[in-house]
């Protein structure tokens, strides 16, 4: 298998999210509705798709949303609060030792605590109270590509549920400002 082979799995991969993932989407979006802060914590192009997760949980669900610093929890024992929020962990394989780790303290912290992965039963899988399953097949290239689109589409899924949750629009920057006023 090449990597345009993998490419190319892209569409039919976003078709099953879409029209498999809303249920799920929907039970996580309301395990949001009342934290206060969301944590994200990935490692490598996982870590692109957490910074446009953050973008979408701020300005769809108007939830204030930081990137994790692993090292912090792993390295250091020395981990930020996540009490009253939760922790979302992405991670393809769902084996990143600090991804699982920051993911388990945040749920011995109290926190919701979800699973962004491919392999629901990994370390990620287990170590978080909840699993969005990607849902891409095997990733067989070194490269991301299914699953780096899925997570994207996964966490666009999960902000627009908890946006409706928390009784906002998801919609909300469909319509710019100028479009929206009557003349």
């Amino acid at each position: 298998m090449s990597l345009r082979t993998e490419i190319a799995e892209q569409p039919r991969v976003v078709q099953r999210l879409l029209d498999e993932g809303w249920p799920e989407a929907r039970q996580l979006g309301r395990a949001l509705t009342r934290v206060e802060h969301i944590t994200l914590v990935a490692r490598g192009s996982s870590d692109n798709a957490a910074t446009y997760g953050k973008y979408l949980f701020e300005s769809i669900a108007g939830i204030v949303t930081a990137l994790a610093a692993p090292s912090l929890v792993t390295r250091y024992q020395a981990p930020p609060s996540y009490a009253h929020g939760a922790v979302i962990g992405i991670s393809q394989s769902g084996a990143s030792p600090d991804v699982a780790g920051v993911v388990a303290e945040g749920r011995r912290a109290g926190a919701v605590t979800i699973a962004f992965t491919n392999q629901p039963r990994s370390k990620l899988g287990r170590a978080a109270e909840h699993v969005f399953e990607l849902r891409t097949g095997p990733e067989r290239e070194v490269a991301a590509t299914k699953t780096y689109t899925a997570t994207c589409v996964g966490l666009a899924l999960l902000a627009a549920t908890t946006a409706e949750a928390r009784g906002r629009s998801a919609l909300s920057l469909a319509v710019s400002p100028k479009r929206s006023r009557k003349p």
